[in-house]
């Protein structure tokens, strides 16, 4: 028997255990997070893209057995399972909505630094957690809102959700083979595409089209910026359409994490060209949200009508279009 070898337990010898719960931690607490854990297994879970509207066998295990797995390893991983569950039972029970969110927004904390301090030393070992923590940030934070109050919903909002997910890009940069080749490699195997584009991307596809002639013919500095935005939000539509069966929710959640700094910088100061393109997003946003997703209700009508209060000539034929499609008033 080598040095590093773990000895054989003997059946006769109790096994020592961690106190539950921990010293110093509120019993009341543990018994919620136990809750909670059970309700993301069973039923949040089942909310997630490709298993809402079609029960896709293989990305059902990883949701509830492997990603928990991965989450009893790396506490950041937990903590985000637990705050997306408390933001769940925060929307079906209303009622409770203050205590869920508490909990949800006590969890997400812990998440965020655990997540922080992992990025610093991403290797073989943590890239899977990452990678699902990080997946999981987007539809957390936009399920932390709350759909009564709408003054929630703004760009700048939308915006800060859009650079915490950005270190999704990081990660997969530096370890997509690794993912590619783990336990979760099903979330990032290319899949068969869409049997068709939905209505609703061919027309955005052919609006973003008018908006590149307007980028053209504007003398702003700026607009070459947005014109490869522009470009970069049509590619992604493309991507999503050849390769995923959920092209709205996967072309909503992929833009943000492309989006380079210099368009975030843009949208804070609400460049009219940038917001005329925020607004053909939140058009695929809302029909996402139409597709059942919990997390993103609210969001889209509440973030075009902010973007359209903001409008003038000759952008905001833009916004108004979009108000149209999605069935909004200015």
């Amino acid at each position: 028997q080598t040095a590093s070898s773990t000895p054989p337990i003997d059946p006769g010898t109790p096994v020592p255990v961690p106190a539950i719960p921990a010293p110093g931690q509120d019993p009341q607490d543990w018994v919620t997070d136990l809750q909670l854990l059970h309700h993301y297994t069973t039923t949040t879970s089942l909310t997630f893209p490709a298993l809402s509207l079609r029960n896709d066998p293989s990305i059902r295990r990883l949701w509830q057995i492997e990603v928990p797995n991965q989450a009893f390893r790396h506490p950041f991983l937990l903590h985000q399972l637990l705050s997306i569950s408390a933001s769940h039972l925060a929307r079906i029970e209303p009622h409770n909505r203050k205590q869920w969110s508490l909990r949800a927004s006590h969890h997400q904390s812990l998440a965020l630094n655990g997540m922080q301090a992992a990025l610093g030393q991403i290797g073989p070992v943590n890239c899977h957690a990452l990678f699902a923590a990080s997946s999981l940030l987007f539809m957390a934070s936009l399920g932390a809102a709350d759909p009564s109050r709408a003054e929630e919903f703004t760009v700048d909002a939308l915006v800060d959700i859009f650079l915490l997910i950005k270190g999704v890009n990081i990660v997969l940069d530096s370890s997509r083979e690794m993912i590619k080749n783990g336990p979760l490699s099903e979330f990032v195997t290319l899949r068969q595409g869409a049997e068709e584009t939905p209505e609703v991307l061919t027309r955005v596809t052919h609006a973003l089209e008018g908006l590149l002639l307007d980028l053209l013919e504007s003398k702003d500095s700026l607009c070459s910026i947005i014109r490869a935005e522009v470009n970069r939000m049509l590619q992604a539509i493309k991507m999503c359409v050849e390769r995923s069966r959920d092209p709205m929710y996967r072309m909503i959640a992929i833009w943000p994490i492309m989006m380079p700094d210099e368009l975030v910088r843009l949208l804070r100061q609400r460049n009219q060209a940038a917001l005329a393109l925020l607004a053909y997003y939140c058009v695929v946003f809302r029909a996402a949200e139409l597709e059942g997703y919990w997390f993103l209700e609210g969001w889209p009508r509440a973030v075009l009508k902010d973007i359209h209060r903001s409008m003038m000539p000759p952008w905001v034929r833009h916004s108004t279009v979009a108000m149209e499609w999605v069935g909004g008033k200015g």
